[in-house]
């Protein structure tokens, strides 16, 4: 909001101002060139609107312009399917709905919906005068001197996600240098010849530069997942990222697993839980398949196993790749971690972390004392019980992967135009817990003693998830209770087919009691929460206001169709 929303707004209106300052200049006679300017005008125009509303548009696109804000502004439409076929020209308005953080006030909601059109919108490489479009963005990124601001807002979101899964400026640039002659060319070195030049250009793209790995958009029936990825090759300016579990989603679903006959259009987190290699996922999604019979599903699960072993970078991956962490054996021998019950826990606080981190990105862890009587007569003193000994969940590569991961977080975003001092310290005390979390863990897992300085900070650790840590600085009074409220919701899945979502949500934490068994604290009852986790398909996309009206309005008969992995009597054995 302090940062990345200016910057995204002054980006955007330099480009615009660049862009309508080229058209005016254009020759009459360079109608394509014409075309082409007219286009990144309107592409720059509507996100320097939406950012900053008092942006006036250029007369040149104006109408157009207007119209497309007014649509992203108010985040309404019918989800793609196959009676509501968007394409690639037309644009699916029911993405701009404000969903995730970015609905807290009016700026974080505008920062929202002008980074969704960048992150959307491709220049595809197959049509003529888009391409011709994309290949002069260089030109106009240079001549409006914005390279600098353009790569500081490009490498926060690749430190912070990981690379675009779309051709990217650079890749243009390298490819315009090898067809052209230079990185930017404008009409000099585009005129004469135009059809062979644009055509040499698409060879050389599709020969040289990564092809995208994720369809997100409708490519149209009966095309296979090679021609659907070529259907949708194209550059996008701050697109949006690859990240490893939409490849997941992506690939287990049609056409890739199913037929027309018996389609698989909605994938379930459960598949992206199996691939990490939760045993109750690959329970539930067995039951699943027998019902379904789903053509290449076993065989598509087999491949992307194989794929966590290249995850793409970026903070993204390395919260993804913890969640893993979840499911490997740690070396306890205490029993509740060997059971089958516990892996269900395990699936349910991976599912409802990984919901959490879908949300986040939509866009992109007593004193003991005595008293002797007074007097002559002995007296029995009252009994004081012990201090408590509790437990953390012994997972060391967990926390050691959750340290790493601020520790590199913060290594790649300080600095004048990274993170805020405030969060710097958030971040900060939030890797100290999580390292000495990891410490006490280790002594669990080895048997070593766990000190009584240990057990002191184990009782006392609620006290440091507070006001600090939780909220905002100057925050001294919070109006909204519903601030306070830890459900969420997050759609992380399309069907273009049928029209509808696949949203994940969270929901109020549950208590969990397990039985813990050392030679330093003996056989106890420990209490703490685990998440609760819900995934349904809609036919519309929802926001956290509306799913916290019905996880806190407590009528569970307004609850959508929904399954929950919340732990019950089947999952625990009774």
């Amino acid at each position: 909001e302090k940062r990345l929303l200016p910057a995204a707004a002054n980006l955007s209106r330099k480009l615009a101002l660049t862009a309508e300052a080229e058209l005016k200049a254009a020759p009459a006679a360079a109608t394509a060139y014409y075309e082409a300017l007219r286009r990144d005008l309107l592409y720059f125009s509507v996100p320097a609107k939406v950012l900053d509303p008092s942006f006036t548009i250029p007369s040149e696109v104006h109408s157009q312009a207007e119209t497309i804000v007014a649509r992203i502004n108010a985040g309404t439409g019918e989800l793609p399917s196959t009676q509501n076929f968007l394409g690639f020209e037309k644009e699916d308005f029911t993405q701009y709905k404000v969903r995730g953080h970015y609905a807290k006030n009016a700026a974080m909601q505008r920062y929202f919906r002008g980074m969704m059109w960048y992150g959307r919108r491709t220049f595809l490489l197959s049509e003529k005068g888009q391409n011709y479009a994309a290949i002069l963005l260089p030109h106009l990124v240079r001549a409006a001197d914005a390279f600098e601001q353009f790569d500081d807002i490009n490498g926060k979101v690749n430190s912070l996600i990981g690379q675009q899964d779309r051709y990217t400026l650079d890749g243009y640039e390298t490819v315009n240098e090898k067809v052209f002659g230079v990185r930017d060319p404008g009409l000099k070195e585009l005129g004469g010849d135009l059809d062979a030049k644009l055509a040499a250009f698409e060879a050389t793209a599709w020969k040289e530069l990564p092809p995208p790995r994720i369809v997100t958009v409708q490519a149209g029936l009966g095309l296979t997942p090679d021609q659907r990825l070529r259907a949708s090759a194209g550059m996008q300016f701050l697109g949006q990222r690859f990240v490893l579990d939409a490849f997941f989603l992506n690939q287990l679903t049609s056409p890739s697993v199913g037929t027309d006959q018996n389609p698989r259009n909605l994938p379930s987190a459960l598949d992206v839980m199996t691939v990490l290699g939760s045993s109750a996922a690959v329970d539930l999604q067995q039951e699943a398949q027998r019902e379904h019979q789903w053509a290449n599903y076993d065989g598509q699960i087999a491949k992307l196993k194989q794929q966590m072993e290249a995850p793409a970078g970026g903070y993204y991956t390395e919260s993804f790749e913890r969640l893993h962490t979840l499911f490997l054996s740690t070396g306890s021998r205490q029993m509740f971690m060997l059971g089958a019950p516990w892996q269900y826990k395990s699936l349910n606080t991976a599912g409802a972390s990984w919901t959490e981190l879908k949300h986040d990105t939509l866009l992109y862890a007593e004193q003991a004392g005595a008293e002797m009587g007074s007097g002559d007569q002995f007296q029995i003193p009252p009994y004081v019980p012990p201090p408590p000994k509790g437990y953390v969940e012994p997972n060391p590569a967990f926390f050691h992967h959750l340290t790493e991961s601020i520790d590199q977080m913060l290594l790649s975003m300080r600095g004048p135009d990274g993170l805020t001092d405030e969060y710097v310290d958030k971040f900060t005390t939030l890797r100290d817990l999580s390292h000495r979390a990891e410490a006490i863990t280790q002594e669990e897992v080895f048997g070593q003693p766990v000190s009584p300085g240990d057990y002191d900070w184990i009782r006392n650790l609620r006290y440091s998830f507070d006001r600090p840590l939780l909220l905002p600085r100057g925050a001294d009074e919070i109006k909204d209770p519903s601030e306070l409220q830890m459900a969420l919701v997050a759609d992380v899945a399309t069907d273009a087919v049928e029209g509808r979502v696949l949203e994940e949500g969270i929901g109020t934490p549950q208590r969990i009691v397990v039985v813990v068994k050392d030679a330093f604290g003996g056989t106890r009852l420990t209490v703490g929460y685990v998440y609760s986790w819900y995934e349904f398909a809609s036919k519309r996309r929802w926001n956290d206001a509306e799913w916290k009206k019905i996880i806190y309005g407590g009528d569970e008969k307004t609850y959508p169709d929904r399954k929950s992995t919340r732990l019950n009597s089947s999952h625990l054995g009774i």
